[in-house]
């Protein structure tokens, strides 16, 4: 997993309960992907690919929700800066200590 990017890791979820250190090491090599949990000894093919889809769209769920949140938040910054400034030079120019050329 180092050496190429993935979308999505399945992992077998008895064998990360039987041995958790070993669970703790795929995970820091996850890197970007999505981890899929499934239990290969009950489930089939068909649910494999439910639950690896259904992890792709949470992941995508909340990296929307994360990117709304951080323009958002990018957004009332910009508002609160611009306002200060716009301020500041309204006071500045309303002011005596500005020079007429300046106004």
């Amino acid at each position: 997993m180092r050496d190429h990017e993935f979308r999505a890791v399945v992992l077998d979820q008895l064998a990360l309960e039987v041995d958790p250190d070993e669970g703790e090491i795929v995970h820091s090599h996850l890197g970007s992907a999505t981890p899929g949990y499934v239990n290969f000894a009950i489930n089939n093919q068909r649910r494999v690919v439910h639950e690896v889809a259904a992890a792709l769209r949470r992941r995508s769920a909340d990296e929307r929700i994360a990117r709304l949140t951080a323009q958002a938040t990018l957004r009332n910054e910009l508002k609160e800066t611009v306002t200060a400034m716009l301020l500041s030079c309204d006071l500045l120019a309303a002011s005596n200590a500005l020079p007429e050329f300046a106004k």
